[in-house]
């Protein structure tokens, strides 16, 4: 626990990263809204750690999001046996923890969501041992990215106009414990507690950050999408992409510019893809 806490604070992106032992009694949510959101983990190999109340941790978990706190589950508290009570009862839960158990080696698989905020500075992670669910995405979440055995990795979801996080991993590097996970596993938690702690975004904003060029979000959708092809968003924010005028064409999607028509071709109207040789 210690070495994931200096390497939260490590990042910089945190004004104050401290420790809640869990282990002993559960947390009270006076002492959980001091914190802007709170990363839940637990090592549980063997049965060796239980939190004392299943039933109360729950509780408090989701009386604590309720209240405006980010909450981002990890192995192993985001099994159904270790945390109970409202926050499964609920529906906070989004990966299911009634799921097996298994814990092979894995790497960063497949992508869903290559633009989110929650895969910045994220290209690769692994692990001889890759602890976590078996559990398919609930309740309204979605993958974000897969472990290469194709269980879910990350998963998100919007509730109530607030964002929710669950990481199918164990937060402790190689660094600590032989043969866990190596990579960018800091930047993904880093990213998890401060995507927590979204609400809904304006339009022209994807998990409060601004669309790059090259794409929009018109409204509610949880990511920024690419311009089409014969369109284009010059800067960042963009809640509309603007077609590409007479003359002009765009040739692929994501594009921040047209570009003219060579000579020799020309384009009759705007929203072109391509040019005409004359």
């Amino acid at each position: 626990a210690p070495l994931v806490q200096s390497q939260l604070a490590g990042t910089g992106a945190f004004a104050a990263v401290d420790l809640l032992d869990a282990l002993g009694a559960t947390p009270s949510l006076a002492q959980l809204r001091q914190y802007h959101a709170a990363l839940v983990w637990l090592h549980s190999y063997a049965g060796r750690y239980s939190f004392p109340s299943k039933s109360g941790m729950g509780d408090v978990l989701a009386d604590y999001w309720d209240a405006g706190g980010g909450v981002v589950l990890a192995n192993a508290a985001n099994t159904a046996s270790q945390v109970q009570g409202r926050f499964a009862a609920d529906g906070y839960a989004i990966i299911d923890g009634t799921a097996p158990w298994s814990n092979p080696p894995a790497s960063l698989g497949p992508v869903v969501e290559p633009q989110s905020p929650l895969l910045r500075d994220v290209t690769q992670l692994s692990t001889g041992y890759a602890d976590g669910s078996t559990g398919a995405v609930i309740n309204g979440g979605r993958a974000v990215a897969y472990w290469t055995d194709g269980r879910p990795l990350v998963v998100a979801r919007e509730r109530d106009c607030r964002t929710m996080v669950q990481l199918n991993m164990f937060p402790v590097s190689a660094n600590d414990i032989y043969n866990w996970w190596v990579g960018d596993g800091v930047a993904l938690m880093r990213n998890a507690l401060l995507y927590s702690t979204c609400a809904c975004c304006s339009a022209g904003l994807s998990a409060c950050d601004p669309c790059a060029a090259g794409t929009y979000r018109p409204g509610s959708d949880s990511l920024c999408s690419p311009c089409s092809a014969g369109s284009f968003a010059t800067g960042s924010g963009w809640t509309a992409c603007t077609l590409c005028a007479a003359g002009t064409y765009g040739t692929g999607s994501g594009s921040s510019a047209c570009t003219a028509c060579a000579a020799g071709a020309y384009g009759t109207g705007s929203g072109s893809s391509a040019c005409t040789a004359c």
